[in-house]
């Protein structure tokens, strides 16, 4: 049994989920099995007046859990069991991969056929809304969702204001009042959904203002910016480990210069204790010699002294 979690980014929303495989997959394999699994959950939240585009793979990352970021996927080797994988979509129009945390990763329950063979028969189908701008009961969902800061099911003063200086929508101090209490017709001071509504139809350049200014745009300027934040990101990170080894260096160099130093000092102080040995010795040897060895020579000469009687 192979396990990895697979995340990806479906209309904005950050999607984790563990994939079980009897056996390591080929990256064909994988990229088979990832496509079909994410392309129903595509096709099931899909917004009013999005193409029907199916999910295609461009590019795997693989998170090093040792190098502690990501790295592309090229073959199967590279997978190890229980590790996560990240599936990057082509860029277009309609989407665009956002920065965000990855949710805790789940295990999923398909349909799909056995192991090996084609998950899913893709029928070729004509996109049937291609070209279809997003409808206006789409945008005011998304708006009103947009504004209603904290999920409270209404929107105040303060979050259209806030709406509008995010996005750049240039008004007069007085008109985003006026038009709150326009179409504020309870006077409570909260719009809620139906009131919303009755006021996007009223005034439907301002709607597609907040709609269309809040959404990613993906043109040569905005790609130009990325590229060029990529890279400085990519030359911080590679400076931050050049520094990290540069560190990692000086920390051996620093160990080694103390291990020869410890034994230069260990040599030193055996050196030390074999010369007081020897000497030791010495001592005793010349003591031995002096009160234990007889002297023949010196015993002659006592018997040739002549005696006084």
């Amino acid at each position: 049994m192979f396990i990895c979690n697979v995340a990806t980014d479906i209309y904005g929303k950050k999607h984790n989920i563990r994939l079980r495989m009897p056996q390591t997959p080929t990256y064909e394999e994988l990229v088979r099995y990832i496509e079909c699994h994410f392309d129903i959950v595509v096709r099931s939240t899909r917004p009013e007046g999005y193409l029907d585009i199916s999910f295609k793979v461009k590019v795997i990352k693989l998170f090093d859990s040792i190098m502690s970021k990501w790295v592309d996927l090229y073959n199967a080797a590279q997978l190890t069991h229980g590790c996560q994988l990240y599936a990057f979509q082509p860029e277009n129009n309609w989407h665009s991969d956002m920065q965000g945390a990855l949710p805790k990763a789940h295990s999923v329950v398909t349909w799909q056929s056995a192991y090996k063979d084609a998950r899913r028969k893709r029928a070729l189908r004509a996109d049937r809304d291609c070209d279809t701008p997003p409808s206006r009961a789409a945008k005011m969902r998304s708006v009103f969702g947009d504004l209603d800061i904290g999920s409270k099911g209404y929107v105040i003063l303060s979050d259209l204001k806030a709406a509008m200086k995010a996005l750049d929508i240039n008004v007069t101090e007085g008109t985003t009042p006026a038009l709150f209490r326009k179409a504020d017709r309870s006077c409570d001071g909260h719009l809620n959904f139906e009131e919303f509504s009755r006021f996007a139809v009223q005034h439907p350049n301002l709607l597609d203002a907040l709609f269309f200014r809040s959404r990613p745009v993906w043109n040569n300027a905005t790609a130009k910016i990325a590229a060029n934040e990529e890279l400085l990101a990519l030359r911080r990170q590679r400076e931050r480990e050049i520094e990290r080894v540069r560190d990692k260096r000086a920390q051996w160099e620093q160990r080694t210069h103390l291990e020869k130093v410890l034994e230069t000092q260990r040599k030193a102080a055996k050196l030390a204790r074999l010369q007081a040995e020897i000497s030791t010795i010495k001592e005793h040897t010349a003591l031995d010699d002096l009160y234990y060895n007889t002297n023949p020579e010196r015993g002659n000469q006592a018997e040739d002294v002549p005696s006084l009687m």
